[in-house]
């Protein structure tokens, strides 16, 4: 990933040159942040002795940690009843983290997420919260299925499951 210019060149004695070193990362494709590190050697025509030197270079993704990291579980509710629970988004990247969520769910309008999209900032974190609607279900209970895709610019996707169920409460 690593190239150079010039890659070949003349010196004089006493003189310097700048040499250009260009890191291409386009090659990663796993969103997966690393370090690179190379050794590099250059030869010198006519003489025997070699100049070693390492060059590094750093890719870093928008990546987040975000917990709980699977599963958002809000339990049976008693139909017509909403609950709300957080979920913490962190950022222990160096650069900015854009997000926005998408619910998928064949229960459209059982879940909602606030906010939809925004902005973690470098080394921080921020508070997204999603709520289950226990809609009044005509069968008396209903369990609701969901996922929550979190898709980050420039970097991976995180999915959370969400469930929940609404039982409808008859008085006689």
């Amino acid at each position: 990933p690593f190239t150079f210019t010039p890659r070949q060149f003349t010196i004089d004695p006493q003189q310097s040159l700048e040499v250009i070193v260009s890191f291409d990362p386009s090659y990663k494709t796993d969103f997966i942040s690393e370090t690179v590190e190379k050794k590099v050697t250059f030869t010198v025509n006519g003489w025997p002795q070699q100049i070693p030197f390492s060059v590094q270079g750093q890719i870093i993704f928008p990546n987040l940690s975000i917990f709980p990291n699977s599963l958002i579980d809000f339990g049976t509710l008693m139909a017509n009843i909403e609950k709300t629970k957080e979920v913490v988004m962190t950022n222990n990247m160096e650069v900015d983290v854009q997000y926005e969520w998408q619910l998928l769910s064949e229960d459209a309008g059982a879940f909602d997420v606030f906010p939809i999209a925004g902005v973690v900032p470098a080394k921080s974190k921020a508070n997204v919260f999603f709520t289950f609607y226990a809609v009044n279900p005509p069968e008396g209970f209903k369990d609701f299925v969901g996922t929550a895709a979190c898709h980050t610019i420039g970097g991976p996707d995180y999915c959370l499951n969400l469930n929940g169920s609404s039982a409808k409460i008859d008085w006689e």
